[in-house]
């Protein structure tokens, strides 16, 4: 018999969505879908990254498990919910994963999209057409109250009782106000790799994006996100000059 079962759920907005549908024509607006990836790209994208060899054999196997078989990723218009159950001690790491995987693809759109989202655990049910759940509900709230940035936000309560061992510690940061969020724009921009920022392509399209919404008039609250992450590029931009 169908019943909830415990899972960990992220609910990811789309910021700009309605400027998007209004300004960009179809094409622009097809492609930020398919930026998102299906189940079977992240399958395949995070198969790449942790490789056949990690050290971690136990918590390696529960972790293939769980992209193999448990993984949901659902699209709703400016709304994407990524989820998986929470009896695979690995499931949070599946989770962020790949909300960093689906934040950096859009990333690399011609004009980066951001993303503001929360992670939740509890009660959801999930099946080819429909979806809900305390769990559900509780990401929504968050990110909808708590997230306010470009963020993907967790708790400390989410992050209890799950076993993290193959979630780097790089990947995610404590901000200001005590939230966990991943660590996508670094991530992303992966400055080590580069002979300094000014010749990271990653980087100056993002520095790029944020200076341009910056450069003139918007909506405060449009305005404080835009903030925020040129703090977050700033905080970069030393962390690479220690290099």
């Amino acid at each position: 018999m169908d019943s909830y079962a415990e899972y960990v759920v992220a609910f990811l907005d789309i910021l700009g969505f309605k400027n998007i549908i209004n300004t960009e024509d179809f094409e622009n607006v097809r492609q930020i879908f398919l930026a998102i990836i299906s189940e079977k790209d992240a399958k395949i994208a995070l198969t790449k990254a942790i490789g056949s060899t990690d050290p971690k054999g136990a918590s390696l196997a529960g972790y293939n498990q769980i992209l193999r078989e448990e993984l949901k990723i659902h699209i709703m218009s400016d709304s994407v919910v990524v989820a998986a159950p929470c009896q695979f001690p690995q499931s949070l790491a599946v989770v962020i994963d790949v909300c960093m995987i689906i934040q950096q693809k859009l990333f690399n759109l011609e004009q980066p999209i951001f993303l503001r989202g929360a992670i939740s655990k509890g009660n959801f049910y999930v099946d080819n057409n429909m979806i809900f759940g305390k769990a559900l509900v509780n990401a929504y709230i968050a990110q909808e109250n708590y997230a306010e940035y470009p963020r993907i936000i967790l708790s400390d309560e989410v992050q209890s009782g799950m076993d993290n061992t193959i979630i780097n510690e790089d990947d995610l940061l404590r901000d200001d106000d005590g939230y966990w969020y991943i660590n996508a724009l670094e991530s992303y921009i992966d400055f080590p790799a580069w002979d300094g920022l000014e010749k990271n392509p990653k980087y100056k399209k993002l520095r790029n994006k944020i200076d341009q919404q910056l450069s003139g008039y918007a909506d405060s609250s449009v305005r404080k996100k835009y903030l925020w992450l040129k703090r977050k590029l700033n905080d970069i931009e030393f962390k690479a000059s220690c290099y």
